[in-house]
């Protein structure tokens, strides 16, 4: 292969890596979009965390047991997130919080 050649492919590699990281950096930003507005609308509905976080919790319960996806589907519970650890401190209290 020519030096040409070999610096065409290089040119191509490099600009395959800077969209790649472009887009990886865009698909960053728009999931820290999300999440914030989901900690901002579960902030301000303290009965919808908590149904998130109870519903999440059946789901573990239900992989911790070996139920099939056949068997979750017969509940047909679309789940918005996870409440977990990694989420903003801000939604860990409201789904930690007991809805009278």
């Amino acid at each position: 292969m020519s030096f040409e050649e070999q610096l065409h492919l290089t040119e191509e590699e490099i600009i395959r890596r800077h969209n790649q990281q472009m887009f990886l950096r865009r698909n960053a930003q728009l999931l820290q979009q999300e999440l914030s507005l989901e900690a901002k609308l579960l902030e301000e509905n303290p009965e919808l965390a908590q149904t998130i976080h109870s519903l999440n919790m059946r789901e573990i319960q239900s992989n911790q047991r070996g139920l099939t996806p056949a068997d979750e589907a017969a509940s047909a519970t679309v789940l918005p997130s996870r409440i977990s650890a990694d989420n903003p401190p801000s939604l860990r209290k409201v789904c930690n919080e007991k809805t009278p």
